[in-house]
Formats: structure tokens, sequence, C-alpha cells
């Protein structure tokens, strides 16, 4: 069995590798910015009280048009009306 590689540091290879990470790092931590500016932005276009949050939200449920909001009865329910 050959006897492990000494320990001389990281090679070309890997310090190749740590620089990609650390520039696609670089760049989500760049659109996350973008994304939380471009979210605050619009939010307080449609309302000054409007959080970025609530606006992201709002543009998930906006395609799906009017709906009705239904609460699942409860057990409670179900033999109140029995």
């Amino acid at each position: 069995m050959d006897p492990a590689p000494p320990l001389d540091g990281p090679t070309d290879a890997q310090r190749d590798h740590d620089a990609q990470v650390d520039r696609l790092a670089q760049q989500m931590s760049l659109l996350l910015r973008r994304s939380r500016s471009f979210a605050r932005t619009f939010a307080g276009q449609v309302h000054p009280d409007v959080e970025a949050g609530a606006y992201a939200v709002l543009l998930v449920i906006a395609p799906a048009g009017p709906l009705r909001l239904w609460i699942w009865p409860t057990s409670s329910a179900w033999t109140s009306r029995r």
C-alpha cells in the first residue's frame, strides 16, 4: 500500500476551485442584494406601508386572481352542526 502524499498545502486545482466558489458566493450575494432592493423599490410604489416581504407574497398570489379563503372546519364545528 502506498503511503499518503505529504501535506504541502493546497494544489493549484484546489486553489482554483476555492477561487471559483468565492466568485460564485460574491455573485449570489450581489443577486440577493439587488433582488431585495428591487422588492423594496416596488413595494414602496404599491403603498408606502407595504414591506418588501409582503410585496413578494403579492407577486406570487397576483397571477392566481381573486381567491376565497376557505377554512377547514375543526372537529368541534362538525359536531356542533350535527
